[in-house]
């Protein structure tokens, strides 16, 4: 219900979550002062349209990793495509992270394109300003249903990566999306975009093995959340939007090693989770709402 002194209701202020007011609260400001984050162009998840989605990984990264992989993909296995004739869209990418000399691309064997035969494409790419625009059509004259990946992005990462801000994110996003059947017709889809975390202060190991350590589920979430470890005990929680913004959400104890974030509140996009331990120890996961 929240304690109100005057005319503010302090519950507003009880950032992380925990209950407590506190100079924990003031975390998001300290490490987000004096930062600009660039907003993703087009966050445009819609519930009950079949996705297509960015994946980036690994989800967290330092100038040990040697490149970020894009993955797009089209439509799930709760919601495929029927009858894809044709697909456009452009790809946005933060080239400060990024060496745009060494970038590799490839149309996926898949569902959509079975071989390099059955399809036409075009591209028109601004690398260096972080854009890649892409055209692909089968030339059967013949719609495909299906889902899953139908390209992968290989992004070298930049040898002045270094110069990037600790914890700062690399943001993808996707514009211009058309997706069209057999007969010219625009088939409705939700993009769902995706981030990658920067961590200067783990190593490659570590990054690795504490991204696996903490689980974040479900991913596209709606509601709730639920965060959780096997091997450590959950001791506070935070949450920031792809732009760095930290979010108050409802934690909810489940266990020693467990919590429940309500996430009814938060808008469709996705999130960055920085759980800590009570030595201090900081884990990091991703997910996505709806």
């Amino acid at each position: 219900s929240g304690v109100s002194f005057g005319t503010p209701n302090w519950k507003y202020a009880d950032c992380d979550g925990n209950g407590t007011i506190n100079g924990t609260d003031t975390l998001a400001i300290i490490q987000n002062f004096s930062l600009t984050h660039p907003k993703p162009l087009n966050e445009n998840h819609k519930s009950g349209l079949p996705p297509l989605a960015i994946k980036i990984q690994p989800s967290i990264f330092n100038a040990a990793t040697q490149q970020l992989q894009a993955t797009i993909s089209l439509g799930n296995t709760a919601l495929p495509m029927d009858s894809v004739y044709g697909i456009t869209f452009g790809f946005h990418f933060d080239a400060n992270y990024i060496d745009t000399s060494k970038i590799t691309y490839s149309v996926l064997n898949s569902w959509l394109f079975a071989n390099a035969n059955d399809h036409f494409w075009l591209n028109h790419h601004q690398l260096q300003n972080g854009v890649m625009n892409f055209a692909l059509v089968r030339n059967n004259q013949l719609g495909k249903a299906g889902f899953g990946d139908i390209m992968q992005i290989n992004l070298p990462l930049s040898s002045s990566l270094t110069a990037q801000p600790d914890l700062s994110q690399f943001i993808t996003s996707l514009s211009n999306v058309k997706v069209i059947n057999q007969i010219g017709k625009e088939i409705a889809v939700s993009v769902v975009t995706d981030s990658s975390l920067y961590s200067v202060l783990l190593s490659a190991n570590e990054i690795s093995n504490k991204t696996n350590e903490l689980t974040v589920y479900p991913s596209p979430c709606k509601d709730k959340l639920t965060v959780s470890s096997t091997r450590f005990a959950v001791n506070t929680i935070e949450v920031t939007n792809v732009s760095g913004q930290q979010q108050c959400v409802k934690v909810e104890s489940l266990a020693s090693n467990s919590l429940r974030l309500m996430t009814y509140n938060l808008p469709s996009g996705t999130y960055f989770i920085k759980a800590t331990d009570a030595k201090g120890n900081i884990w990091n996961g991703k997910f996505v709402k709806e």
